[in-house]
């Protein structure tokens, strides 16, 4: 209990951050191939386009 009481403001700044991490991620995509999203881009309608490579 003691630890709570001297680490609280961090800890509600990690409980903040990880909960501002789950809720503003960008989920991932069901597009499989390169066909299917030449299919979506070619519909006539705006899109917004976001790539992402985690290398």
């Amino acid at each position: 209990m003691e630890f709570l009481k001297k680490n609280r403001i961090p800890l509600a700044i990690v409980f903040v951050v990880v909960v501002a991490w789950s809720f503003l991620r960008t989920p991932a995509t069901p597009i499989a191939s390169v066909e299917e999203l030449d299919a979506r881009l070619s519909t006539g309608r705006p899109v917004v386009l976001e790539f992402f490579a985690n290398t």
